[in-house]
Order: structure tokens, then C-alpha cells, then sequence
């Protein structure tokens, strides 16, 4: 009874597990599991030697392998019943039927495999072979062993096996045999017939089945083609290889194999042949966003070959596609967002140095749809910024800036981008963008590293808008915050604004104030002071000078720079001297010319004020000394010309000055007239005279004059020859003057001889001489008077004849004086008297004759005037008075008042003492425009008979009175 049951649970167990491998897919978990538990019981229950246990045993062995593959395909842990599965297998192999041994064998060395004892799973495989004649078993067996070696990666023998599997026409795994020689055949490096393997694979629809029936796989033909793709990358890439990719592959992969094989290609880094895939893949895809990433993968490739432009091109589609369909935040399209981020930091990366305008466009086209990214608009910013794009700088900088507000922790790149923005801003030289960029970095920096340098540039850029009266105040804000430099600098820009205002007061009192905020710019700030004060002073010197020259009082030289004190002592000199305040401006003229350096032109000026001013006080040594320096005031003859006259003055020699003058000059007459100064303070004139005498040749008159003037002194009579032996001398006033010199020797001479000369009476032979030698000394005189006739000079003429009348009215009384000779008859002594009054009559006629013409000459000649005009000349005086002490011994007593005019007696003069005249000069230098001192001084020296001084100071008050000094 027990028996019948337990062989009936049995067979519906059996039964039961015979439908459940008809229908393994479709049964649950739970009911595997109840199945194999029933089962198990079952297997436990039956003996040994039961012959029904075979087939339990088999049965339990197959639902334990295949829970464990199910549980392997499910993540799981299935070596458990693998291992139960291996030991209910290998305890029933040896009693199991003939006809199933061989797939239990074949299963035990799978679930070895599939456990990783692959050396247990060999020796099953093997054995399987010996005893195999199915040949869908060997070609299991021969599979199941290549796999193992391929596994270990012994292509040799997983080739060998492969080949096995191949070599059955008919075997459903050929397809699957074949694909993995081709990769073992890849992986020996022999990758053309590795490729040329998976060809004749797609080729071949019998082959396009992984197993277990010889149907084509269409997952499987996709792995293949996928496979295929990757094989070629490894090769030589043609367009032959890509257009068998296109054609091999199925049509749901075939874009994307070949989208593979670029992206394969592009990992292997060949380039050329990546691009030459995305050629011809990428207008196939169809879908945008695919053919938008085909397009960044080809911009790639592009800048990686240095192909900008063409990368460009199709960066730029790429970002234009994106624009038409829109951005999907999704993982794809942000990936591929990632990519085309990174192809811009790319090509960042290869032009850091010099980025190029390209990459600036890629930039922007990125911009376009990604308007949000920081970075990138930094970039593009310091792109446009090294290219000196200011405009497209100055936008990316904005928009960053309004980006980063936006985000925390970023206070370092805000501060960045500010100044960034200054300086573009800056570069642009566009006001209103400065103001604003400044604002921004005061109002939106934390960090504020250059607040100093902004807020100076600021108040620079309210400065040189001209609002100078804001700028200075935002510029001494400045100064006042702090003691940088820059602070300094913003001190002098402040004054510099209040120069332009004309602010005089502000800037003196704020030079004040930064001299105590900056000790260590003391002098730099006194400086600017001490130039205010010079400016203040020019500005009212026009209509307040002597306000203006009050004001230089307070400027300070020590504190002044080079320029400053060479302008201050200028308008010191300036204002001084139109203040009449000569010892000021001659302290400022000794001054400026101790300055250095200092330019030719202002040289020129100090050293011709000093001597202006030295002149002016008669110091006429430090006026000489100081028109030596003069290069350019006086012409090269004017110099000398001073030269010689303050050499004079000061008691120097002064010759050499003037012939380098006479030498210069073209002015013919100023030269004879220094040339006559030469002759007349010579002490050896008549020398001096010979050397200008060509100089004076020219001017017959002054000549002449000069001959007189120097006989007058020396009494030499040479003088008269030279001056008579030149009838154009001669003719002169001054000739006649000498002529007449000549004649007065004569005549006094002769006069003196003839008013001596006695007529002897001892003896009628004496008397006869003495008569005879009478009558040829007045031939003499009458000869005498007839040269002074024919020379027409009114004083000789005069005196010769008033000598022929007295001397001969003499002679012809003397001759009647005569004692008649004794011894003569009457008749003879009638005789004696008629013969004397005969030779007596003659001369008493000349005398009467004489006699009138001397009374006429008196009666009618205009003697007077000329005599006069020659006794003005004091130089000829000497000469004058000889003829006028002549004339006044003949005179009629009706002419002789006339000659009260001329003092032929010197008084004696009082000559000044000497501290009278230092005191008169003193005076003068103390006060040098004083008319009253100068004429003082004048009537000193002439009574010092210092001539030169004399007509210095003549010609001085002459000037002063015409305001020409």
C-alpha cells in the first residue's frame, strides 16, 4: 500500500518536473522553489539502488542549475546550487543512460565554468568530446572549451576550438564561434583579418545568430556591427572601411556604429580619420541634438589639427542648432553642454598667450545659448581685452559682474572683474564708463585692494573734465585719508586744481595744511607754495606792483625749486625796478646770476640787469665785469664800446675796448667820434692821433681840430706842418687856427726884431746899413701882410698891417731924426734934406695907407663872434688867448671893452676835496634816479677837471630828463 502511494507521488513529481522544463520561463520563483523542495524530499526517500532515483536525480540536478542561473541573471549568488546542481550530476553520470551522459557532462563542465574551476570544467569538455558523435555536442563541447581559453586569453587554442565549432556546417553556434575568432584573431594583432572576419559575418545571415537556433539575431548582428566599428578604429581607416560600416550595419545602428567608430577614432587620437567618419555620418543623423554633438565633435577635431577657422564654422553651427531647438537640461545635453564648455577652455588653453579673435567668436556663439556662465564671459572679456576690443571687453565684464552678485563666496573674482572693468573702461577713454566703473568698484567691492588708486582716479577723471572745483575737493578728501604716495599725489593734483581756479588763498593754506600731514614732503609742498606766491604776485603785479613785489616778500627760496627761484628773483628784478627800487632789483639781479643751472636766455638777462643796475650806482667795475659775461644783449661793437667806456670810468686802461670797437663798427660817424675821444684822453695824442688818422681822414674838419688841440697841448710844430702841407686841413677853421699859430710866432718874431732895430748916425756908412737894414725888415712885414691878404685870416691881416703902419710911420720919424752929417754947406745940407725927405716920404705913405686899412678892419669886420665861438672851444684856448693877447695890443680904445668877454686870466679855482665827491657818489649810488645828486655830483667833477666823469654824468641827466635811462 505505501509503496503504490509513494511510487504515485513520484510519478506526479516526475511528471511535474517534466512540465516545469517544458516551461521554466514561465514559472515563478515560488513554484521552482516549491518544486525543487518536493522534489528534494522525494530524492531524500528514495534508495540508492531505486532505479527510479536516476531520473530524480537528473531532474533535481536541472531545477538547481537553472535556479542558479536564474538567480545569476538576477544579481544573486547562485554558487550554492551550482554546487548541489555539480554534486546530484556527477553522482548519477556513471548510471545515467548512454544517450544523455554526454549532455550531462556538457552541463557539469558549464556549471565548473560557470563556478570558475575552469580545469574541472576542461577535463569534463574533453571528455565530452571521446565520447561524443552528436555534432551539435562537439560544437557545444568545442564552445564551451574556446570560451575558456578566450577567457584566459589563449588565442591559440581558443582559435583551435572555434575552428571546430566552424567546421560543423550545420551547428547553430557557428555564428557565435566565428565572431569570437574574430576577436581572438584581433587581439594576435591581426586586426585586417580580424575586420575582414566580422565582414564576412554581416555578410552571411546563417552566421548572424548567437545559438540555439540558426534564426538571424538582430541583437546580435547589432553587437557585431558595434564590434566592427570598434575593429576598424584599430586599423587603417578608409572610406571604403565607412562606407562598409554604413552598409553592413543594420539600420537601427547604423548611424550610431559609425557615430561610435568617430568617437572611437577621437579617443585613439586620429584625428584625419575621425573627421573623415563625422563626414560622412554626420548629415545622416537625424536626430538635432545628435547631429548638433556630431558637429562639436568635428569643431574638435578641427582645433586639435589648428584648423580654427574650420572649427569655428562648426562650433558655430553646432551653438546655432542648439539655438533653434532650445536647451534640455537633461544628462545628455548636459554632457554635451560639458563638451562644448570644454571646447572653448580647449582652445583657451592652446592660445593663452595670445588668444585669438576665432576664439573669442566661440566665445560668444557658446554666449548665445549659455548667457549664463561666469567664466565664460571672463574669458571672452580678456580675449576682447587683449585684443584691444574695449567695447565687447567692457559688455562680457558686465554681464560677469551681474553674474557673480548673484553667487556667494565670490568677493576675490568680483574684485577682479571690477578692476578689470576700470581698466577697460580706462582703455576706452570714454568719461561716462570711467565714472560708472569707478562707482561700481566703490559700491560693490568687499575687498576693495585698490580703493586708493580708484577713488584717486575718480576725482583724476572730475579733474580732467574740468570740474576743478569738485576735484579739488574730492582730491584733498583723498590727501587727508591717508599718506601712500598716492595720497601725496592726490595732494598736488588738488593744488594743480586750485592753480586752474587762480584760488590763491586755498592753495596757500591747503599747501600748509599737507606740509604737516606729509613732514617727509615738506619741501615738496613748500615748492607749490613758494610757486603760488610767484603766481599770486604775477597775477596783481599789473594793477598793484608795489602790492606785487610785497608779496614775493613771503617766498622762500630754500623751499623753492631751480625754475621757481629763477622766475621769483625775475620778478623780483622786474617789479623792483618799476618801483624805482634799484638796490632791490640789483640784489635780485646779483642773485639770479648765482643760480644754476639756468638757461642761456635768463643768464642773459641777470648779467645785462647787473650791469644796468652796477652803471646806474657808478659801479662802473662791476658793471664792466658783468657786460663781459653778456653774449647776446649788445652787438659785438655795442660791447666794446661799453667795455671801453666803464674801463674809463672805473679807472682802467680802456684803449684796447675802444679800437676792437673802431675795428666792429659800421657806423662811420660814432666811430670818428670815438676815435677823436682816443686822440683827445691820450697822454701821448700825437701818437694816438697817427693811429685813427685813416679813421679820421674822412672828416677834414674834426682832423684839423684834433691837430690844434694836440699842438695846443704839446706845442709841437710838426703839427703845423702836417696840418699845412694838406690844403684840405688847411682850409679848416682849425687849419687856419694852426696857420695862424705860425704866423703869430712869425710876426712876434719879426715885430720883436723890428721894434728893436735901432738907425746908427755915428758915421754915414752905419747910418747907410742901419737905414738899409730898417727898409728890409719892413719888406719883411709888408711881405708878411701881403700872405695874410692872400690867406684872407682877419687877425693876421690886422696885425701884420697895423705893424707895416707903425713901423714904417717909425721909420719914415726916424729917418727926419737923423742928425743932418756935419761939414756940409747950406746948399749942401738943402740938398741932403731933399734927397732924405725923398727917400722918407714912401714909407709915410705906406704908414697912412697901413693906418687906413687898419682902421677899416677894425670899423667894418665882424671880428667879434667868430673869436667868440673859438673861445667856447676850451681845448683851443690856449691858442685863442695867444692871438687875442696879440689883438688886444693893437686895439683902438673904442675896442678894447670887447675884449672884457674873454678872461684872459684864470681864476683860481677851489678844487673839492675828495670826501665831497665820495659823499656826492654815495648820494648817486643811494638814490641813481636823482637828478638833483647827479647834477651835484657833475658840478664836483668838472671842478675836478675829471672830464670823463664829467660827460658821463652830462650825458646821464640828459637821458633822465628825456626818460630814456
Amino acid at each position: 500500500m505505501f509503496c503504490r502511494r509513494r511510487l504515485v507521488v513520484l510519478l506526479s513529481l516526475i511528471g511535474l518536473y517534466g512540465a516545469a522544463q517544458n516551461s521554466s520561463a514561465q514559472m515563478d520563483p515560488a513554484s521552482q522553489n516549491l518544486l525543487i523542495e518536493k522534489l528534494d524530499k522525494v530524492y531524500q526517500q528514495l534508495p540508492g539502488q531505486d532505479a527510479s532515483k536516476v531520473s530524480v536525480t537528473l531532474r533535481l540536478a536541472d531545477l538547481y542549475a537553472d535556479r542558479a542561473r536564474i538567480e545569476s541573471m538576477h544579481g544573486g549568488n547562485p554558487a550554492k546550487d551550482r554546487q548541489k546542481a555539480l554534486r546530484l550530476y556527477n553522482e548519477v553520470l556513471e548510471r545515467a543512460p548512454e544517450a544523455s551522459r554526454a549532455k550531462i557532462i556538457l552541463q557539469i563542465g558549464h556549471l565548473y565554468q560557470m563556478n570558475g574551476d575552469d580545469d574541472k570544467a576542461i577535463t569534463f569538455y574533453q571528455k565530452n568530446l571521446s565520447q561524443q558523435n552528436d555534432p551539435a555536442m562537439l560544437a557545444e563541447a568545442h564552445l564551451s572549451l574556446a570560451e575558456i581559453h578566450f577567457k584566459r586569453r589563449d588565442w591559440t587554442r581558443a582559435i583551435q576550438h572555434y575552428n571546430s565549432v566552424l567546421e560543423q556546417p550545420k551547428t547553430a553556434s557557428r555564428g557565435l564561434a566565428a565572431y569570437r575568432r574574430a576577436w581572438c584573431l584581433l587581439h594576435q594583432g591581426k586586426t585586417s583579418q580580424a575586420i575582414g572576419e566580422l565582414a564576412s559575418i554581416l555578410n552571411q545571415p546563417e552566421l548572424l545568430s548567437r545559438g540555439a537556433h540558426q534564426q538571424q539575431d538582430n541583437q546580435f548582428q547589432e553587437e557585431v556591427a558595434r564590434d566592427y566599428s570598434t575593429f576598424i578604429a584599430k586599423d587603417l581607416v578608409t572610406e571604403e572601411r565607412v562606407d562598409s560600416l554604413l552598409k553592413l550595419s543594420p539600420e537601427s545602428t547604423r548611424v550610431t556604429n559609425t557615430q561610435a567608430l568617430a568617437f572611437e577614432l577621437e579617443r585613439l587620437g586620429k584625428k584625419d580619420e575621425a573627421l573623415l567618419v563625422w563626414s560622412k555620418v554626420a548629415d545622416l543623423i537625424s536626430q538635432p541634438i545628435e547631429r548638433l554633438a556630431a558637429h562639436i565633435s568635428i569643431a574638435q577635431l578641427h582645433l586639435d589639427k589648428g584648423a580654427k577657422e574650420q572649427a569655428l564654422k562648426s562650433y558655430e553651427f553646432a551653438m546655432q542648432s542648439w539655438g533653434d531647438i532650445g536647451f534640455n537640461d537633461n544628462p545628455y545635453e548636459q554632457e554635451l553642454k560639458r563638451r562644448a564648455r570644454n571646447f572653448a577652455i580647449a582652445w583657451n588653453q592652446i592660445e593663452k598667450k595670445q588668444p585669438s579673435i576665432e576664439l573669442l567668436s566661440a566665445y560668444e556663439a557658446y554666449l548665445k545659448i549659455f548667457s549664463k556662465d561666469t567664466d565664460a564671459h571672463l574669458y571672452s572679456a580678456q580675449i576682447a581685452f587683449s585684443h584691444k576690443n574695449w567695447p565687447v571687453a567692457w559688455i562680457h565684464f558686465s554681464s560677469a559682474l551681474e553674474l557673480l552678485s548673484q553667487e556667494s563666496n565670490q568677493t576675490q573674482k568680483i574684485e577682479s572683474t571690477l578692476l578689470s572693468q576700470v581698466e577697460v573702461a580706462e582703455a576706452m577713454q570714454d568719461p561716462s564708463l570711467r565714472r560708472k566703473a569707478y562707482m561700481a568698484y566703490l559700491e560693490k567691492s568687499s575687498i576693495k585692494s585698490k580703493e586708493t588708486e580708484v577713488r584717486y582716479q575718480a576725482a583724476r577723471l572730475t579733474y580732467d573734465q574740468g570740474d576743478f572745483a569738485n576735484a579739488a575737493i574730492e582730491l584733498r578728501h583723498l590727501a587727508l585719508l591717508g599718506k601712500s604716495s598716492l595720497h601725496r599725489q592726490a595732494a598736488n593734483l588738488s593744488l594743480d586744481a586750485l592753480v586752474l581756479l587762480k584760488d590763491e588763498n586755498r592753495l596757500i593754506a591747503w599747501a600748509r595744511e599737507f606740509q604737516k600731514v606729509y613732514p617727509e614732503g615738506h619741501l615738496e609742498f613748500g615748492q607749490i607754495l613758494q610757486k603760488t606766491i610767484l603766481t599770486q604776485s604775477a597775477t596783481i603785479a599789473e594793477q598793484d606792483p608795489s602790492a606785487a613785489l610785497a608779496l614775493l616778500k613771503e617766498f622762500d627760496p630754500n623751499q623753492s625749486t631751480p625754475e621757481d627761484r629763477i622766475r621769483f628773483y625775475k620778478n623780483k628784478l622786474i617789479l623792483a625796478e618799476k618801483q624805482g627800487q634799484i638796490h632791490e632789483a640789483s640784489s635780485a639781479a646779483d642773485a639770479l646770476t648765482n643760480l644754476t643751472p639756468m638757461s642761456a636766455e635768463d643768464r642773459e638777462f641777470a648779467w645785462s640787469r647787473k650791469a644796468y643796475f652796477a652803471e646806474l650806482r657808478l659801479d662802473f667795475a662791476t658793471a664792466f665785469a658783468a657786460t663781459e659775461k653778456l653774449e647776446k644783449t649788445l652787438s659785438i661793437e655795442e660791447k666794446n664800446f661799453k667795455l671801453a667806456v666803464f674801463a674809463e670810468l672805473s679807472g682802467r686802461p680802456s684803449s684796447t675796448y675802444y679800437m676792437n670797437y673802431l675795428a666792429q663798427t659800421a657806423d662811420a660817424e660814432r666811430k670818428i667820434l670815438v676815435a677823436a675821444e682816443l686822440v683827445r684822453k691820450s697822454k701821448t695824442p700825437e701818437k694816438e692821433l697817427q693811429k685813427v688818422h685813416s679813421i679820421l681822414n674822412d672828416s677834414p674838419s674834426l682832423l684839423a681840430q684834433l691837430y690844434a688841440e694836440t699842438y695846443a697841448t704839446t706845442g709841437k710844430e710838426a703839427l703845423i706842418r702836417a696840418v699845412s702841407q694838406e690844403e684840405r686841413l688847411a682850409k679848416t677853421d682849425a687849419g687856419r687856427l694852426l696857420k695862424r699859430q705860425d704866423f703869430l710866432k712869425k710876426f712876434k718874431q719879426l715885430s720883436h726884431s723890428i721894434a728893436g732895430d735901432q738907425l746908427e748916425s755915428k758915421s754915414q756908412k752905419k747910418l747907410a746899413q742901419s737905414i738899409k737894414r730898417r727898409a728890409a725888415l719892413l719888406e719883411k712885414v709888408e711881405e708878411l701882410a701881403k700872405q695874410a691878404i692872400q690867406d684872407g685870416d682877419w687877425t693876421s691881416q690886422l696885425l701884420s698891417i697895423d705893424l707895416l703902419a707903425r713901423q714904417s710911420e717909425r721909420f719914415y720919424q726916424d729917418l727926419f731924426g737923423v742928425p743932418v752929417p756935419t761939414g756940409l754947406s747950406p746948399q749942401e745940407e738943402q740938398e741932403y734934406l731933399t734927397l732924405l725927405s725923398a727917400q722918407a716920404n714912401p714909407f709915410q705913405a705906406k704908414a697912412s695907407e697901413a693906418k687906413t686899412k687898419s682902421q677899416q678892419f677894425w670899423k667894418d669886420s665882424d671880428w667879434l663872434n667868430p673869436l667868440k665861438t673859438s673861445w667856447e672851444q676850451q681845448r683851443l684856448r690856449p691858442l685863442i688867448e695867444i692871438e687875442i693877447q696879440a689883438l688886444k695890443q693893437i686895439a683902438p680904445e673904442e675896442q678894447l671893452m670887447n675884449f672884457d668877454n674873454f678872461k684872459l686870466v684864470k681864476a683860481m679855482i677851489q678844487r673839492p676835496q675828495l670826501k665831497e665827491i665820495q659823499d656826492a657818489r654815495q648820494r648817486v649810488f643811494e638814490n641813481p634816479l636823482d637828478k638833483k645828486a647827479l647834477e651835484n655830483l657833475l658840478l664836483l667833477e668838472r671842478k675836478s677837471d675829471n672830464s670823463s666823469m664829467s660827460e658821463y654824468l652830462a650825458s646821464r641827466i640828459e637821458r633822465l630828463e628825456k626818460g630814456a635811462l
